[in-house]
């Protein structure tokens, strides 16, 4: 079975990245993305890595090393935190330090500590370092549970290291995410946790009725960072107003979108521009995303992008989730929860995209993995004895 890829996943995986590097081509031409250089690196940077993930799996040389790379994908952001610390130590401190930089840090007040949120100077902002982090923390916690035969002290390092960024960076929603992702994959064998990224669609609607909820209880005062900003999901409802309010007037161009950047070329954010006027880390306020991936997705590509992308992400899910309840000892279910924790951040943040490619390269990557014959809901099985032995281990059987 080595090299044979589902032939609908990988299309529509090629159908996104068409999409990006279209995407990015138009803002080029706009005036809106920046140098064609930047554009260029960025849409050779989807495409090479997309193919990468394909060849990760469906490329290895034996059932040891797939498992091995799969287990790498999921210590890959604990590598990639570690290193910006190290960077950091050294005096290599983000050049662009990105919205909401340098404001205290809530999370570090709750264990008794004071600091302000960092930048690093490998990621694309504070938010996506976080982001990362969680993700890296639920896949190190699943490796733990769920590997019998992998190193504890790896997995423990690497869950120390991206508990160390979700604190650092302060991702209060994002760490929140990963402990409800690791709380219901760590029993049985169902891995239902993966089915809410299927309310991505309505993310802003669930969001303002979170924090509406949130209003009319104690938790005010101790998740705001100033104020009451909770109850605004930290200022994104001033955001995502204009933006739905935008798309509730029906356009030609929303049917493609207005390519990359869309919130600039369409001209919606001109209408929340004014709320990072003052913030001294924002060079242009009206670049600023609309932090959420569903409404970024629909300027950006249209509602047929949003179609084509919500039925990768869904295929994605599906087999990697298959895989998972077929080998819940093998690191699957870790892949899985990484590919969860980052999609259900897109709630808040306009992630995975071009402007966050940090956060987009491991989602490209599982994309990739998820098109191989190795996620297949029907692995070839032979015979039963051959089969116990890698639903234990997670390793896929070896055919007589």
């Amino acid at each position: 079975s080595r090299g044979r890829t589902s032939q609908a996943a990988a299309l529509l995986l090629l159908a996104y990245v068409a999409l990006t590097c279209i995407g990015i081509a138009r803002a080029i031409a706009q005036g809106t993305y920046g140098s064609g250089q930047h554009g260029l690196t960025g849409a050779l940077t989807v495409g090479v890595v997309a193919g990468f993930g394909v060849m990760l799996i469906s490329r290895a040389g034996s059932e040891r090393e797939r498992r091995d790379r799969l287990i790498a994908v999921c210590l890959s952001p604990a590598v990639f935190v570690a290193t910006n610390v190290v960077l950091r130590a050294a005096g290599l401190s983000g050049a662009a330090l990105g919205t909401g930089a340098g404001a205290p840090s809530d999370l570090l007040q709750l264990v008794g500590l004071s600091g302000t949120r960092v930048s690093y100077s490998l990621s694309s902002g504070v938010n996506s370092l976080g982001v990362i982090a969680a993700g890296g923390l639920a896949a190190g916690t699943l490796l733990a549970i769920r590997v019998p035969d992998f190193s504890r002290w790896v997995s423990s390092a690497a869950i120390l290291v991206c508990l160390y960024g979700c604190i650092e960076s302060d991702s209060r929603a994002a760490l929140l995410m990963a402990i409800v992702v690791v709380a219901s994959f760590s029993v049985g064998r169902r891995f239902l946790g993966a089915g809410l990224v299927a309310l991505l669609p309505l993310s802003p609607f669930l969001v303002i009725g979170v924090a509406g909820l949130l209003a009319n209880t104690g938790a005010v005062a101790a998740l705001s960072r100033t104020g009451n900003d909770v109850v605004t999901a930290t200022g994104r409802l001033y955001i995502w107003r204009p933006v739905i309010s935008f798309l509730e007037h029906p356009h030609a161009e929303q049917l493609i979108g207005y390519g990359a950047n869309g919130q600039v070329t369409s001209g919606v954010s001109a209408s929340y521009a004014y709320l990072f006027m003052s913030d001294q880390t924002v060079s242009n306020p009206t670049t600023v995303t609309t932090h959420n991936i569903v409404l970024q997705t629909i300027l950006d590509y249209g509602y047929i992008g949003l179609v084509v992308i919500g039925a990768l992400v869904a295929v994605a899910v599906t087999r990697l989730w298959r895989a998972s309840r077929r080998y819940p000892a093998s690191p699957f279910p870790a892949v899985l929860a990484l590919f969860t924790v980052i999609m259900l951040n897109g709630m808040t943040e306009a992630l995975p995209s071009y402007t966050f490619l940090d956060v987009l390269v491991p989602v490209l990557v599982i994309m990739g993995i998820s098109c191989t014959e190795l996620a297949s809901p029907r692995p070839r099985l032979t015979t039963a004895v051959r089969t116990a032995p890698a639903l234990r281990t997670g390793r896929a059987p070896v055919r007589s």
